[in-house]
């Protein structure tokens, strides 16, 4: 697989999630899996480790929910965050808080 490289202070929108392409108005976005696969290889996760982390990301959580943005909130301190400012710094820090480095 051919590795992209990421600028920490990128939105995340964007790149690592888009607009739903469904029309559901609960999730207005959606996981772009390649790029968080990519994003996980970047970081230094084995192409296996890439592979199963993305899968538990896009299979387990919404991009911009609730709970995943309370975490974020949490992470930076940030009552008024909302998903479109998230970078993939952000991203980043939260998968290697939740799968280890």
């Amino acid at each position: 697989m051919v590795m992209r490289n990421f600028n920490v202070n990128d939105k995340a929108y964007g790149i690592l999630f888009v607009d739903q392409t469904d029309s559901d108005e609960e999730h207005p976005y959606e996981w772009n899996e390649k790029a968080i696969e990519e994003l996980c290889l970047f970081i230094g996760y084995s192409e296996e480790d890439s592979e199963e982390i993305a899968g538990e990301v896009t299979n387990y959580t919404q991009p911009g929910d609730e709970d995943e943005m309370r975490g974020y909130r949490l992470q930076e301190n940030n009552d008024n965050l909302e998903p479109l400012d998230l970078t993939v710094g952000m991203f980043i820090k939260s998968i290697k808080d939740g799968f280890g480095e």
